[in-house]
């Protein structure tokens, strides 16, 4: 459950006629080119109007074609509505006023034109895909699959088709089709760049790193001056780390456009990644100036900044909630939660929380979560972990001690606990590795799959985990694997190495929640959105630990309270580093100044001496609490 530091944009492509749009958090400009096959279809399409005017409709429609074909838009538009008062009937004029009208985000007028064309002309698969791209823009998802595959019953072997019918699955989660979609596009047209982009963000998000930066590298084989596809893989190379090469390909995202304000946006992302917050905040600044609608960027600066009463940053952000001021359901959310923040800085509970509930409802609506499931869940895994069980597979594992597991809570203080570790000379903090995770899901569902297991399964497990992270450690003693929602799989763990350490993160449960509750997360942690499925989440989390406490033993499992490590750093870090046997090392205490890259939602904090400000944080707002403080059965 990996925590990015804040949100970035993948530039997804429709295909057709229809140029780009960001998929995820803005639209940037975009223009429609018209292909000759389309002005042949249309010409050969257009119904004939008769007495005598077929001549007149020819001739201003061949004229619009032009002035469309050349960036003409309005003068297009004034011809399209010309050729339509001679002849209502023309679908070739209904279609190119979508056209427009998609171009310029009039995304209700689009579905209208096209839909009139379909009517007349039904025939054309062009206009089914063309109708697919406006409704996808309206968020209507079922109905632009439909449209896509109506397309492709028309025309089988349609590339684009299949490009924009992988975009809309892939807005629906439905990732392994949607990469399905891609590959049948390539298939059919192997030098189409827009779809190997596509499929590089299909693969990003499925966590195949190594293979979107294949893709992305393929797409740029094939056009090497696509702008979108440097600033994509700057965004998987970041996600790797790479930090240094993602600076690279966004600076060359930069260089074809100027005026890339996601770019500059991405770009800020992975310098407040290098602990360079100073250049973060100088490329957050640039995209707002090119793009005052840019979400994400406005996010982020919210992120490194504090705010005061009166900063004009915080009314420039309520304009964008207007009306006509941005429309995507994922812009507003980010104003929201940007908001929210500004009004914590300048202590107006009342405003903050206003922006901080519509927020999180908005993210909320976005997907299934069923609270009921994480109980069932846990309950199962207290059921399975029992000291029969460790018995039972005593000596499996295999012996070495290299990863050390720091686990908790989000928000509960990992990122702090790795930085400090990973600040002594004899330490690699490799941040949070989804290896186990992989690695549990390839076994079938958890714990279920652990009656099936037998010694020389574990003692596989934990060499294909140990093969993964070894080469990490480059000499040193520990490699730190500091991914909260391990703490799930510590019974496991202690199976895997017997000899290998946890360090278990705690803070107080309503600090923690509501730190969960200012911050929007680019992981699924899907609990974090609802006061009451976030405190049931805490409570599950409590019960877990409670169980993992009475099975696991005291030589390898360390608790570290945040407000400890707060009040007093260094003798913390003793703690830490005599339970790992680490001599003592001053650097653990100059953590702040670590250059190490940090790639959580916690970069930020973790590059500054401690500060105690966020203890007890939630009691100031208790007024606003109730559904939290029920759900953990606390008082304000």
């Amino acid at each position: 459950m990996r925590m990015p530091g804040t949100p970035w944009c993948c530039v997804l492509y429709l295909g057709n006629a229809a140029p780009p749009f960001a998929g995820y958090l803005s639209s940037p400009a975009r223009r429609t080119t018209v292909s000759r096959k389309q002005r042949r279809e249309h010409r050969s399409r257009a119904p004939r109007p008769a007495n005598g005017t077929a001549q007149t409709v020819q001739g201003l429609f061949a004229e619009a074609l032009a002035h469309h074909q050349s960036g003409l838009v309005a003068q297009a538009e004034r011809l399209y509505r010309q050729v339509l008062a001679i002849d209502a009937g023309h679908a070739g004029s209904h279609h190119l006023l979508g056209i427009i009208a998609y171009e310029t985000g009039r995304y209700d007028t689009a579905v209208e034109e096209i839909g009139k064309a379909i009517a007349i002309t039904p025939g054309l698969a062009a206009s089914h895909t063309d109708l697919g791209n406006a409704l996808k823009m309206q968020g209507r998802l079922d109905e632009a699959a439909a449209s896509h595959r109506s397309a492709l019953e028309l025309k089988p072997d349609y590339p684009e088709a299949h490009n924009n019918l992988g975009i809309v699955l892939k807005d629906q989660g439905r990732l392994d089709e949607a990469a399905a979609c891609y590959r049948r596009a390539i298939e059919l047209k192997p030098e189409y760049p827009e779809a190997y982009n596509n499929l590089g963000i299909v693969l990003e998000e499925q966590g195949k790193l190594d293979e979107a930066v294949v893709c992305y590298h393929r797409a740029l084989g094939l056009r090497q001056n696509f702008a979108e596809v440097h600033n994509n893989l700057g965004n998987a190379l970041r996600v790797e780390g790479r930090l240094e090469e993602a600076v690279e390909s966004y600076r060359r995202a930069l260089a074809l456009k100027p005026g890339y304000a996601d770019a500059f946006n991405n770009l800020g992302n992975a310098f407040k990644d290098m602990g360079k917050l100073d250049e973060a905040m100088d490329a957050y600044t640039q995209a707002v100036a090119i793009d005052p609608r840019a979400a994400s960027a406005w996010y982020n600066r919210t992120e490194h900044k504090r705010f005061t009463a009166g900063d004009p940053d915080i009314g420039r952000m309520e304009a964008l909630l207007e009306p006509g001021g941005l429309a995507p359901l994922s812009a507003r959310m980010l104003i929201h939660f940007g908001l929210g923040k500004a009004y914590f800085d300048i202590k107006d509970s009342d405003r903050a929380f206003r922006h901080l509930k519509e927020a999180n409802r908005l993210k909320r609506s976005t997907f299934f979560y069923e609270a009921s499931s994480v109980e069932m869940l846990t309950k199962n895994i207290i059921r399975t972990f029992t000291p029969h069980l460790f018995e039972q597979f005593e000596g499996a594992g295999n012996a070495s001690d290299l990863p050390v597991f720091v686990v908790g809570f989000p928000r509960s203080g990992t990122t702090l606990v790795e930085q400090i570790l990973a600040s002594h000379p004899l330490v690699h903090g490799a941040g949070e590795l989804t290896a186990l995770q992989r690695i549990v899901a390839a076994m079938g569902v958890f714990p279920d799959f652990m009656g099936k297991l037998a010694p020389a399964d574990v003692a596989h497990i934990a060499g294909v985990y140990l093969a993964h992270v070894a080469p990490l450690a480059a000499g040193r003693r520990y490699v730190v694997d500091k991914l909260p929602a391990n703490f799930q799989f510590a019974g496991l763990i202690r199976l895997l190495f017997p000899n290998a350490r946890i360090i278990h993160c705690r803070r107080d449960p309503v600090d923690a929640c509501l730190s969960c509750y200012t911050k929007l997360f680019n992981d699924r942690q899907l609990f974090a959105y609802d006061m009451t499925e976030l405190g049931r989440f805490h409570q599950d989390y409590q019960c877990l630990m409670t169980h993992w406490r009475s099975v696991l033993p005291q030589s390898s499992f360390l608790e570290v309270d945040y407000e400890s490590v707060v009040e007093d750093v260094e003798g913390a870090a003793r703690r830490m580093t005599s339970f790992l046997s680490l001599p003592w090392d001053d650097s653990c205490l100059r953590f702040h100044a670590n250059p190490r890259p940090v790639l959580t939602a916690s970069s930020c904090q973790v590059r500054q001496p401690i500060y105690k400000t966020s203890i007890g944080r939630w009691k100031a707002h208790a007024g606003h609490l109730k559904p939290l403080l029920d759900a953990l059965g606390a008082r304000a």
